[in-house]
């Protein structure tokens, strides 16, 4: 779905829904209650966040994998695989499993390690501390889950969107408050722009804070003209993108979060761009969806993150 745009601000619609939110608040805390933490000697970096939509989870969760690879840590990432057609523990092997199998995020971290899906995580844990012998588990997404002892929670905000209205699910877009995340969490990672002040806000109440910034990893060097689509949960934050990165981009297309694109959507992209000599670009996380075939027809933007402080965040992960 797409982040609905009465959730940015407080207006008459969230109001609406605001005893939605308490039932949600409601339900949330008696499942934290009555749920029961599983332990393991594994060492469990969870990357979440507190909004519905994106926030950076996974380009966190590369930077962080990169920093473990360097250093020469044997780690696997784990994953839910939203929107995959396979449901059970599952190892992806990039030759016989795509995007549709195992979740497009998913296949953008098996770029890098071994990846593993698994719809139940306190499974997914289970079978990887009595099969495997992974030192770290980077858990992308489940910060939510009470059911896994983790060894560091970490709590990822995009910072231009901060907390939106600040309202629980269905009013707001948070899963739950800022105070109850910082409980739990070992340290927040605020990306871009602090536009709210959130930093202030979780120092003075003792939660550190780590600072990153959002990378484009190539420029446009041309004039060409460009449409740009894409399906993640703030496509403003790809289109922006795109404009710092200096694409001539005349027109722009939003799809839901992990939207799965048909033929005729795209075939009728391709026709408009074909129309105005236009090129097509997207994220790699769309682009790693579609078939060989539109692979060759569009091209994609490749994002990271990096730290303003390594040396900071390497003492926070305890890695220094």
């Amino acid at each position: 779905m797409k982040t609905p745009k009465f959730w940015k601000d407080e207006n008459i619609i969230s109001f609406i829904l605001y005893p939605f939110s308490i039932i949600y608040g409601f339900f949330r805390h008696m499942h934290v209650l009555f749920s029961k933490e599983y332990k393991t000697s594994l060492k469990i970096i969870c990357i979440g966040n507190v909004t519905a939509g994106g926030s950076g989870k996974t380009p966190l969760a590369i930077k962080i994998g990169e920093m473990l690879k360097e250093r020469n840590i044997d780690f696997a990432y784990l994953s839910k695989g939203y929107n995959a057609k396979i449901k059970e523990f599952t190892k992806i092997d990039k030759t016989i499993h795509n995007a549709q199998d195992v979740g497009d995020e998913p296949m953008l971290l098996a770029e890098l390690s071994d990846t593993f899906i698994c719809k139940n995580r306190r499974n997914a844990i289970e079978n990887l501390s009595k099969n495997y012998n992974y030192e770290y588990i980077i858990m992308d997404d489940g910060f939510q889950n009470p059911t896994i002892s983790k060894y560091k929670n970490i709590v990822v905000i995009d910072g231009e969107y901060g907390m939106g209205n600040g309202e629980l699910l269905p009013s707001g877009p948070l899963r739950e408050t800022l105070n109850s995340a910082a409980k739990r969490s070992d340290f927040f990672v605020i990306i871009g722009q602090d536009k709210q002040n959130i930093e202030e806000t979780l120092l003075n109440n003792g939660i550190d804070v780590a600072r990153a910034f959002v990378v484009e990893k190539q420029k446009s060097n041309s004039s060409d003209k460009y449409i740009a689509f894409c399906g993640i949960g703030r496509c403003e934050k790809f289109f922006n993108s795109l404009k710092k990165s200096s694409y001539n981009v005349i027109k722009e297309y939003s799809f839901g979060d992990h939207h799965n694109y048909k033929e005729d959507e795209l075939e009728k992209i391709i026709t408009e761009a074909g129309k105005i000599g236009a090129k097509l670009i997207t994220t790699k996380k769309d682009w790693i969806k579609l078939s060989k075939i539109y692979n060759s027809k569009i091209e994609f933007l490749e994002i990271g993150v990096e730290f303003y402080d390594i040396n900071k965040i390497l003492n926070l992960l305890n890695l220094e």
